[in-house]
C-alpha cells in the first residue's frame, strides 16, 4: 500500500485516519551552508496498530532517517506525519517511545537488572517495589534469570542486547523503533536474537520500526516490508507478509518464507537496481 502525490511545503495538520501509524508525503533535506542533501522524498504508508514494520534497502536510502522522523527526533521538510492521530511529539508526551539501536547502551557501572529498571526509575514509576517487580517480570522474558547481578562487561553482546530491549519494553511502549540492533553481532548470535525477538514480541505486543540489512531477518520478524530505494530515499514496494502467528523459527524452512525472501532480493539486487 503505498500511496502516490507530492508535497511542497512543510503542514502542521496531522492527516486523519483509521491507521495508527501514518506517513503522508513526507520528504526531508538537510542543509549545510550552501549545500544540501535530499535524503527522503515523498514517503507515504500508513499501518493498523501493533503491526511490525521492516524498513530494508541499500545504504543511503534513509532508513535511519525516516526512523528519527516517526520518533520525532527529526523534523520532515515537507509533508506529515502521525502516531494515533498525534504528532510525535505529543504522542511520547504522555506515550515514550521505545528505542533499540545497535550499542546496547547499558550503563557499565550498574547491573543488568539496574539497567532495565532505568527508565522506570527516570520517570518515578509508581513505588519503588512496584519497579523492581517490573523490571525483574522483563528480565525474565528477557530470559536473563541468573544475570540479574552482572555488569555488562561480564555478558555477551547477545546477552546485553536481550537486556536492552527489556529495558526498551518495561514501561511497556505501543511504539518500539529499533535501528539495526543486531548488526555488530555475529551470525550466529544474531539468528539466535532473531529468534528471540520473535518470542519476545509474540508476548509484548506493540507497534514495531525495526531498521535492518538482513532480508530473512526481515522475512522472519514482519507482518509488512518496505522497501526503500536510495539517493533520495523512496517507497519502492510494501511486501505484506503473509505468514502465520505465532510464527515460530521454523518458518525459515518453508517454501513460502523462501517465496518472500526470493521477492525482495530481486527487487533490491536485480538487474537496474542502483
Amino acid at each position: 500500500m503505498v500511496d502516490a502525490g507530492h508535497s511542497s511545503g512543510v503542514t502542521l495538520t496531522v492527516p486523519k485516519s483509521r491507521h495508527f501509524v501514518e506517513v503522508s508525503g513526507v520528504s526531508k533535506i538537510f542543509a549545510d551552508g550552501e549545500s544540501s542533501t535530499e535524503a527522503l522524498r515523498d514517503i507515504s504508508f500508513s499501518f493498523p496498530r501493533n503491526r511490525f514494520v521492516s524498513l530494508v534497502g541499500h545504504s543511503g536510502c534513509g532508513k535511519s532517517t525516516l526512523l528519527r522522523i516517526i520518533a520525532g527526533l527529526e523534523q520532515v521538510t515537507a509533508g506529515s506525519l502521525s502516531v494515533d492521530g498525534m504528532t510525535p511529539d505529543e504522542f511520547s508526551h504522555d506515550r515514550p517511545f521505545g528505542f533499540v539501536f545497535q550499542d546496547a547502551g547499558l550503563l557499565p557501572w550498574k547491573t543488568t537488572l539496574e539497567n532495565i529498571r532505568l527508565p522506570l526509575d527516570v520517570m518515578r514509576f509508581e513505588t519503588p517495589l512496584v519497579r523492581e517487580e517490573r523490571a525483574r517480570s522483563y528480565l525474565r522474558l528477557a530470559r536473563l534469570d541468573g544475570f540479574e547481578n552482572r555488569y555488562p562487561s561480564q555478558l555477551s553482546g547477545g546477552m546485553r542486547q536481550r537486556a536492552s530491549i527489556a529495558r526498551s519494553l518495561c514501561y511497556r511502549p505501543e511504539v518500539l523503533l529499533m535501528d539495526e540492533p543486531f548488526g555488530a553481532l555475529d551470525d550466529f548470535t544474531r539468528r539466535e536474537m532473531s529468534d528471540e525477538l520473535l518470542r519476545i514480541y509474540a508476548e509484548q505486543q506493540c507497534s514495531v520500526f525495526f531498521v535492518t540489512h538482513s532480508l530473512p531477518e526481515a522475512v522472519l520478524l514482519s507482518d509488512h516490508v518496505v522497501v526503500l530505494k536510495p539517493r533520495p530515499g523512496r517507497v519502492e514496494a510494501i511486501i505484506d507478509i503473509d505468514l502465520p502467528r505465532p510464527r515460530s523459527a521454523n518458518v525459515r524452512s518453508s517454501s513460502e518464507f523462501r517465496r518472500y525472501l526470493d521477492q525482495l532480493e530481486e527487487m533490491i539486487f536485480g538487474d537496474g537496481h542502483a
